[in-house]
């Protein structure tokens, strides 16, 4: 996790290659066999873990089209059972795809967030939809994303 911590750090500092070296660091130690508990801080010492957090921080970077496919990659194999971290890294997919310029593709993986957000009530989940928003502005006049708009309001006025 402090591995993960410091490569966001060097990140927002714009220090790519070091920041890829701490995940690639992490990666490797979270694939190690563990006998910690998995119920724990350790759930998140997990390989899909790490590369959303890279994914996080590609964002950081500047580099969306490489997040978005990291985080396609690692929802379809994260576990079941992180169902609100599933909408957080589903709100930040749709951030990338907002800024890649996929106003579609941002809307729906928006949508699935914003499902995921009305069931858990997560504060995580809304932070990330709220960023959505402002990054969809520029195409408030494509129907869908109006549309979609309109329906965070209520979910993301309550938090």
């Amino acid at each position: 996790m402090a591995l993960q911590q410091e490569a966001q750090g060097l990140a927002l500092q714009g220090q790519a290659d070091a920041c890829q070296r701490n995940l690639d660091q992490a990666l490797e130690l979270a694939a190690r066999p563990s006998d910690m508990d998995q119920e724990g801080p350790a759930r998140y010492c997990i390989p899909e873990f790490v590369e959303i957090a890279r994914a996080g921080c590609l964002m950081k970077l500047g580099r969306p089209r490489q997040a978005v496919d990291i985080f396609e990659r690692q929802l379809a194999t994260l576990p079941p059972d992180h169902y609100r971290d599933r909408g957080v890294y589903l709100g930040q997919l749709a951030v990338a795809h907002a800024l890649q310029g996929e106003a579609g593709a941002a809307v729906a993986r928006g949508r699935q967030a914003h499902e995921v957000a009305k069931a858990t009530r997560s504060h995580r989940i809304v932070r990330e939809l709220r960023t959505l928003g402002s990054r969809l502005n520029r195409w408030n006049q494509l129907p869908e994303v109006a549309d979609f708009r309109k329906s965070l309001v209520e979910t993301t006025s309550e938090r």
